[in-house]
């Protein structure tokens, strides 16, 4: 049993890139409003998202409703398009701006829709629980639509807590002082949105001692998290740590 790390590249756009101006239409209440706003879409290297103009942070197509889309007033660059789509954002054309944005706009003849503040409120509550719902799940590798996490890094050790040996990506080539001990540690370990050790679990044991001293060297790892269309998600893995004697 091992694991091997799968390297992707990270989430980030250009520094002071503003991404590309959209309108974001957002379903409210019923099928017969919709909740529009101004925003950009951004890119990394695998993965789009939006930024919506009031409300903080990134956001995900995995957040949104199965009935919301993006349109753009600029011609959006075929390699942005492709990230975009391949991140589940579905991208619209042809459609004229609203001028005066944000705005709650009926889409059937008089339909009574909720005032912009309402509107706003109940969308980004809908949105919230949408993704606590999906953050909450510990996905596998191998899940659908979910990047593994990889990038893994390290953090000094305690100063009681000597350093490990080097380790390849398999994380092997620990040494042992225990002459009499030395073999794989198996570790299950899940890896939490912000890429840090959030439970570990022994799955095949060498000796107390070693165990402890695998389970110590993987809470010094951190990761880039696994993500699922771009949202981060947490994900349970396996990891190995090989003590060798010296």
């Amino acid at each position: 049993m091992m694991c091997v790390l799968l390297t992707v590249g990270l989430l980030e756009s250009s520094a002071g890139d503003p991404g590309v101006p959209v309108v974001i239409h957002r379903r409210v209440e019923s099928m017969s409003c919709e909740l529009v706003q101004r925003g950009s879409l951004m890119t990394g290297k695998d993965f789009a998202w939006i930024e919506i103009e009031g409300v903080n942070g990134e956001v995900y197509s995995p957040e949104l409703g199965p009935d919301d889309y993006l349109i753009s007033p600029l011609s959006i660059p075929g390699r942005v398009s492709k990230t975009a789509r391949r991140s589940g954002f579905e991208l619209k054309t042809g459609s004229t701006p609203i001028p005066d944005l944000p705005a709650v706009v009926g889409l059937k003849g008089e339909t009574k829709c909720p005032d912009l503040r309402g509107a706003i409120v109940e969308t980004e509550r809908l949105r919230a629980a949408k993704r606590d719902q999906l953050q909450s799940r510990i996905y596998a590798v191998g899940s659908e639509d979910i990047t593994p996490p990889s990038n893994v890094r390290k953090s000094p050790p305690k100063p009681d807590q000597p350093a490990s040996g080097n380790q390849t990506e398999k994380h092997e080539g620990t040494k042992s002082k225990n002459k009499k001990a030395q073999g794989t540690v198996v570790l299950a370990v899940v890896i939490g949105t912000e890429g840090t050790i959030q439970r570990v679990h022994v799955t095949r044991s060498v000796s107390s001692e070693l165990d402890k001293k695998a389970a110590e060297e993987v809470a010094r790892w951190t990761f880039d998290p696994a993500r699922k269309k771009g949202l981060p998600v947490p994900m349970e893995m396996m990891v190995e740590v090989n003590f060798t004697l010296y």
